[in-house]
């Protein structure tokens, strides 16, 4: 299968993982021969969102809460609205909705996710309550299926 240049990060990790993240991305952008970093979604305009759209956030996670007790961040539910949005200007640009889900699905798609619902609230009981309502595998569990639902209602949006 042959990918377009277009690459659609996401990063949901704490400040200090973004930067290993970062260059693991560069690193891996560099092998498969991207030139450029892809613009962040607030900042894409035009045609730019088909070399790639960056959503990255970092703080945030699969839970809406996670991340809140350090300021703004996007959560994972905000960054899939932002690539709904995308695929419908992607359509704009293509003509059609099949053109777009024929372009972005053959992009390559990076998510990083979930350390921050643990590091930035399951153990920070002071802020947040669900270490006091799940223990670790109950909120792992949780996670999951949050996860699972947010990527199936996601991939509707292709479908529908």
């Amino acid at each position: 299968m042959q990918f377009h240049r277009c690459l659609v990060f996401s990063y949901l990790e704490t400040r200090w993982r973004i930067v290993a993240t970062t260059t693991t991305l560069a690193f891996a952008g560099e092998l498969l021969g991207f030139d450029q970093f892809i613009p962040p979604f607030v900042t894409a305009r035009g045609r730019d969102i088909l070399i790639g759209v960056n959503y990255a956030s970092g703080a945030a996670g699969i839970r809406d809460e996670s991340g809140r007790q350090l300021g703004d961040r996007i959560s994972l539910n905000e960054q899939l609205q932002n690539h709904a949005a995308t695929f419908n200007r992607s359509i704009q640009l293509l003509g059609t909705k099949q053109a777009a889900t024929n372009y972005l699905n053959k992009c390559l798609y990076y998510v990083s996710l979930g350390t921050n619902d643990y590091i930035n609230n399951y153990f920070v009981p002071g802020y947040y309550k669900t270490s006091r309502l799940y223990t670790s595998d109950q909120y792992a569990k949780v996670l999951i299926d949050q996860y699972s639902q947010q990527i199936k209602d996601s991939f509707h949006l292709f479908i529908n």
